[in-house]
């Protein structure tokens, strides 16, 4: 059996997440993550990390691989 996945691209322009940037450096625990903690503070999204440190920090919701996984397989 052959599976086909697609998917899903969202490109968003530096110039949006620009004026979140300095926010998300503040905010990550680790300012190489900023970029994606802009993206993830402007589009309302979660971020998949097993990293402990972006855990504890409240900005963004950070799920684990086993919390995903245990939210799907229910």
């Amino acid at each position: 059996m052959r599976t086909v996945q697609r998917q899903y691209l969202i490109f968003i322009p530096r110039e949006e997440t620009e004026a979140l940037l300095s926010h998300a450096e503040e905010k990550s625990p680790d300012k190489n993550d900023a970029p994606y903690f802009a993206v993830a503070m402007l589009m309302g999204a979660a971020i998949w990390s097993n990293d402990a440190l972006l855990k504890r920090q409240e900005e963004v919701r950070v799920y684990t691989s086993s919390e995903l996984l245990d939210m799907f397989s229910r």
